[in-house]
């Protein structure tokens, strides 16, 4: 077994964006006290649950609230806390965030959210292995694992020595705005 040191990104209001008839939720400006259930909190909790029996292994970096430690609290996670969250959130915020668990000695980045969160992390500048549970309405990115389980699986296999192969993945992005207009305006990163 080898100890893991995680920085967890949660962008909470990832994929409200289709619950809104939206494309995204990109341009969305929520109050997360005002979330009455956040799916990518939900998605973060499935991987998260079933690396419990490993929490000795797992030392977890996050934001406070709702981009990080209310579920790692949840499931009684040892936490450091390296960023305040407002209490509304917006793409800047995830930057921000992401930025200060570069900061940390953290052997990946997992985040939570779709292709607006992982282009986010590619204008902070990542520069760590990132993983990425899907949750958003854009999920076109290489970056994302299938689903919440086989995210779980590929920081199991970390912990327990197996391998894992790291990659660059391409990062695509729709322009919400545009798509909204019925233009296709995809843009393309490598992280």
């Amino acid at each position: 077994m080898h100890p893991l040191h995680i920085g967890l990104l949660i962008n909470p209001i990832a994929g409200l964006g289709g619950e809104l008839a939206q494309k995204g939720s990109d341009n969305l400006t929520i109050s997360l006290s005002s979330l009455p259930q956040s799916r990518a909190n939900q998605r973060c909790y499935q991987t998260l649950k079933l690396l419990q029996m490993y929490a000795p292994q797992l030392h977890f970096y996050c934001a406070s609230g709702l981009m990080g430690q209310d579920v790692l609290t949840e499931l009684g996670f040892e936490t450091q806390i390296v960023y305040h969250s407002p209490t509304t959130t917006q793409a800047q915020d995830t930057i921000l965030v992401a930025q200060a668990l570069m900061a940390q000695p953290i052997d990946i980045l997992l985040f939570v959210g779709g292709d607006g969160t992982a282009r986010n992390l590619c204008e902070a500048q990542v520069t760590k292995p990132v993983l990425g549970i899907p949750a958003g309405v854009k999920m076109h990115s290489g970056v994302f694992a299938l689903n919440p389980e086989s995210a779980a699986e590929v920081l199991i296999k970390l912990i327990t020595g197996a391998g894992v192969a790291v990659e660059q993945a391409e990062v695509r992005d729709l322009d919400e705005l545009a798509l909204q207009q019925g233009k296709y305006k995809p843009s393309f990163m490598v992280n």
